[in-house]
């Protein structure tokens, strides 16, 4: 296949123009003229846009990166040599968020279709897909370096193996890693973790079933022993307490009559203490007049007195002595006798009138003398006697009716408390009950977790069967990159040979197509790391050209495209390079894009370089 006229509308190519030759091309323009939109307007052409494509860490999508800068939707065509067919492939656009969505091939010249579709142009053309084609014939600036990918790897494998692009080792390997991520890979991830998950679901069920069933179990224990308790309670004939109030109203009525008796008597409803205290008293003071009512005066008393006042008397009238002598005695003794005189007067008057008092006192108890006290106090004892034994009758009646009526107004608490809190231990059973319900079947439970756990046990031992596979799968990946790596290292050592001049002499391969490069006489490589940036360009270019050679169908001719990619080359090894390209020039169409004039001013001398130039 080679590209013959490229007519775009693409990025800041506004309808330009350009026509292409046979072998090498060498396309010079300064920067910012489109040698970069042109390579990715190519590969546009080839294998259309992905639409789908999104920012991504400051990257734009193609999309959006090559919309036309005149604001219209992308166009455009490109004129192919198909095995000696001229044929012009098309590409417009319904939108600018779907470009170069429509296509159509048709024979140049005409309008005859050529059988080829959007979808499949690109790899019926180059036969590669187009992860394939940019990882090797289409070097971008600054994109030497070539990165292992699946389609890389199939195309790879199927030139070492039968040839059929099959699935590659990364594809295999990714499919066998979710695989076994999907089974078992950790706590968080896999089928296991699902099924784990599951698991503790039904345990934590299974614990709540047995929780709420031995709940369930207690409640109906406690409910039958409240049943037992309710029914007692209500076999029980309530006390009426008829004996007890008809006894304490007949000790009322008998301690009433007893105390109307009482104080119509003489002493009241007063206790006997009292009354026998009084009576005492009384008898005292009755004891106390008697004793004042027996005493007399003594008559002699008054005689003596009355006998010397007399003699005196005699004595003064007779003259036997004077009678001034005798006046003062004789006052004395009248004195005396007066006195004696008042005081057996007053006596007798004590003594009438302790009788007298005597008398009263008795006469208010209603007693002729003491005896009669003594019975009045015997028969108010008797009959306060018998109101306090009443007295006593009541109060203890009373006591046992009260604490009788305490008793039965517990019981009819109780009672009333029992059926209340058996209707809560009915609706909490109820509760429970449906609790159970609503958890699900305890047999099914333990039949699902049983499952899980065969069903986690079965997804490890498939995990470790697919490591088991990865590993083999890896060792026949080293057997197949073992096979291919000597030819592709051998091929890309030779041109990166040729390209120093043989100051590097040998190169190492790894799986990941990291390379490490060796000096001339050196023992050991260096990584391409440590080299200079012209070098490495070197290197990445040599594996480069080498893989077009090796993987690329040699059928289909595929053109290889280089945008600036000799930039930080000296001019020593860059006119290396560009012999090296006329030599493959001579198999293949190769288009270089460069910003400077010296690779033109090198190959102007050259027959079959064309230099074309974008109109």
């Amino acid at each position: 296949m080679k590209i013959k006229k490229l007519t775009a509308r693409f990025g800041t190519l506004d309808n330009a123009i350009l026509e292409l030759g046979d072998g090498l091309n060498i396309i010079t323009a300064g920067n910012e003229s489109g040698k970069s939109t042109w390579c990715d307007f190519i590969r546009a052409m080839l294998y259309g846009v992905d639409s789908a494509q999104r920012p991504r860490a400051g990257v734009l999508p193609e999309k959006t990166l090559r919309a036309p800068w005149s604001g219209a939707a992308p166009e455009g065509s490109m004129d192919l040599d198909i095995d000696g067919q001229a044929v012009t492939l098309r590409r417009a656009s319904r939108s600018v968020h779907a470009p170069l969505k429509q296509f159509s091939a048709v024979y140049t010249g005409t309008e005859e279709p050529y059988p080829l579709t959007g979808t499949e142009a690109g790899e019926k053309l180059t036969g590669v897909t187009r992860d394939v084609f940019s990882r090797s014939a289409f070097i971008a600036q600054s994109g030497a370096r070539i990165e292992n990918s699946p389609d890389l790897e199939k195309r790879i494998d199927a030139i070492v193996s039968t040839g059929t692009e099959g699935l590659s080792y990364s594809d295999a390997d990714d499919r066998l890693k979710v695989w076994q991520r999907e089974r078992h890979y950790n706590a968080r991830i896999g089928a296991n973790a699902e099924l784990n998950a599951r698991l503790a679901e039904t345990e934590t069920r299974l614990r709540e079933i047995r929780q709420v069933y031995e709940a369930a179990q207690s409640r109906r224990d406690a409910l039958a022993a409240l049943e037992a308790e309710v029914r007692r309670s209500q076999a029980a004939q309530p006390d009426t307490f008829d004996d007890l109030t008809e006894r304490l109203a007949a000790a009322e009525a008998r301690e009433e009559k007893l105390q109307n008796e009482l104080e119509r008597g003489l002493f009241g409803a007063r206790d006997d203490r009292t009354v026998a205290l009084e009576l005492d008293r009384v008898k005292a003071e009755c004891a106390a007049c008697a004793e004042t009512a027996a005493k007399t005066y003594s008559h002699e008393k008054l005689i003596a007195p009355a006998i010397l006042l007399l003699a005196t008397a005699g004595l003064a009238y007779s003259h036997y002595i004077d009678w001034r002598l005798t006046a003062l005695p004789g006052a004395l003794l009248l004195v005396l006798a007066a006195l004696s005189f008042a005081n057996a007067a007053g006596v007798k008057k004590a003594a009438r009138d302790a009788s007298a008092k005597r008398r009263a006192l008795l006469r208010q108890y209603g007693a002729a003398d003491e005896a009669g006290l003594d019975a009045l106090l015997a028969e108010h004892r008797a009959l306060y006697a018998q109101y306090t034994a009443v007295q006593a009758e009541g109060r203890e009646l009373s006591r046992v009716l009260a604490g009788r009526q305490r008793a039965e107004t517990q019981r009819v608490a109780a009672q009333i408390a029992a059926e209340r809190s058996l209707a809560d231990q009915r609706t909490e059973l109820a509760a429970l009950e449906g609790k159970l319900s609503v958890l699900g079947d305890a047999p099914a439970l333990l039949a699902e977790r049983a499952r899980i756990r065969a069903d986690i046990a079965e997804n490890i031992r498939q995990a470790r069967n697919i490591s088991l596979a990865r590993e083999m799968l890896e060792q026949a990946q080293h057997a197949l990159f073992a096979d291919f790596s000597p030819r592709l290292t051998e091929r890309a050592t030779e041109l990166f040979t040729r390209l120093t001049a043989g100051r590097y002499d040998s190169l190492a391969l790894d799986r990941a197509l990291n390379v490490a490069a060796r000096r001339a006489g050196d023992t050991l490589g260096h990584d391409s790391a440590y080299l200079s940036e012209g070098a490495r360009t070197l290197l990445y270019l040599s594996l480069r050209l080498a893989i077009c050679e090796l993987a690329l169908p040699q059928d289909k001719n595929l053109p290889l495209i280089l945008d600036d990619a000799l930039n930080t080359l000296d001019d020593t090894r860059c006119a290396a390079v560009l012999e090296l390209l006329c030599t493959l020039a001579e198999k293949r169409q190769i288009l270089l894009f460069t910003c400077h004039g010296r690779e033109r001013a090198m190959m102007a001398h050259r027959q079959g370089i064309t230099f074309p130039e974008v109109h």
